[in-house]
């Protein structure tokens, strides 16, 4: 990947005439890599393929603007979280020691979490209970429910959400759909 990258850079750095001109002037100068996406897009019309898209990020909504940041997620359990993450460690790293695995997962769960699902935005936090909203007393910390979060409602953690299938997958483990919480931290603490 790192050198398909240095070869787009360098290649981006060479010019050359565009073919269908011979004036040469400035404004008819392409560089080599719009040359080769051309005629690679011309390939692809040729064979009847077409470019790969990109990953479709998930398609929600962001809810009304609050005091506090608003996070994307499920409420879990704090014996829940550490004991998922702790099996998701141990795919992950099976040569870890059973002390160091422990502790990590109870230190950091959202670790296991992102590199399994490979969503880096993953985190956990304390929610407000919603009003009139049950959450099972085991997610709750005091008068706050205990959220493993998806993403949360500012621009750079809403603009790298995840994809549809990567917060499916995570659904079928958790085994509930995820909902808008509002952080008991107000943004500014996170900065």
């Amino acid at each position: 990947m790192s050198q398909q990258i240095q070869s787009l850079d360098g290649a981006m750095s060479s010019t050359q005439v565009c073919p269908g001109v011979v004036c040469g002037c400035p404004s008819h100068l392409l560089s080599t890599a719009q040359l080769g996406e051309a005629k690679q897009d011309q390939q692809q019309r040729d064979s009847g393929c077409t470019k790969p898209s990109k990953p479709n990020r998930i398609n929600i909504s962001l809810p009304s603007p609050q005091r506090h940041r608003q996070i994307y997620g499920y409420y879990v359990s704090e014996q829940w979280l550490h004991k998922t993450a702790r099996f998701l460690l141990d795919k992950l790293h099976p040569d870890l020691p059973e002390t160091k695995a422990r502790t990590n997962a109870h230190a950091d769960p959202s670790y296991s979490f992102q590199k399994t699902f490979r969503i880096h935005s993953l985190s956990t936090s304390l929610a407000i209970l919603p009003s009139g909203q049950e959450v099972p007393p085991d997610c709750m910390d005091d008068d706050a429910v205990c959220v493993l979060y998806i993403f949360s409602d500012q621009p750079d953690s809403y603009y790298r959400r995840p994809t549809q299938e990567q917060v499916d997958e995570l659904t079928r483990l958790v085994g509930r759909e995820p909902q808008w919480w509002v952080d008991v931290m107000p943004p500014k603490f996170y900065r």
